[in-house]
C-alpha cells in the first residue's frame, strides 16, 4: 500500500419519487451523521498488491460489543495468522480509523456534481 491514496467513488441510490437530488444527497448525510462506528459489527477483507511483491490477503472482523479489543485478525493468506502476524497486527491496527457509514458524511456533504440521472437512481463525481 502506498502514502498516497486515490478515491474514486461513485454512488447509486434510490430517488424518491419528489425528492429533488439536493434533498437525497441531504438525507444521506442526515443519516450518516446519525449513525457511528460502534453501530455495527463487520469482517473486512483486504487485497494488498504492490509492484514486485506477493499479493497479501488479510481479513479481519471489527465487533464493537465484543471484547476490549474490537478489532480481530482472522486470516493472512488465506490461514490463520502466526503469533509475530497478529504481534505485527495489532502494532498497526491502533494507528487505523474504523471504517464507518458516519464517515461518508465527510465527503458526501461536499458539493458534488450529478453525473447522470434515471428515474431510480442518481450518481454523484466529488472531487
Amino acid at each position: 500500500m502506498t502514502n498516497t491514496k486515490t478515491l474514486i467513488a461513485t454512488i447509486f441510490l434510490s430517488l424518491p419519487a419528489m425528492a429533488s437530488a439536493d434533498a437525497l444527497q441531504q438525507e444521506v448525510v442526515d443519516a450518516a451523521k446519525a449513525s457511528g462506528a460502534d453501530d455495527l459489527a463487520f469482517t473486512q477483507a483486504t487485497r494488498v498488491e504492490r509492484t514486485g511483491e506477493a499479493t497479501r490477503e488479510i481479513v479481519q472482523r471489527y465487533n464493537p460489543r465484543g471484547a476490549a479489543a474490537k478489532w480481530t485478525l482472522i486470516r493472512v493468506d488465506g490461514r490463520a495468522p502466526n503469533a509475530k502476524e497478529i504481534k505485527d497486527w495489532v502494532k498497526q491496527s491502533g494507528r487505523a480509523r474504523t471504517p464507518s457509514y458516519a464517515r461518508i458524511a465527510d465527503w458526501f456533504g461536499a458539493p458534488a456534481t450529478r453525473v447522470a440521472t434515471t428515474p431510480t437512481t442518481v450518481t454523484y463525481r466529488f472531487a
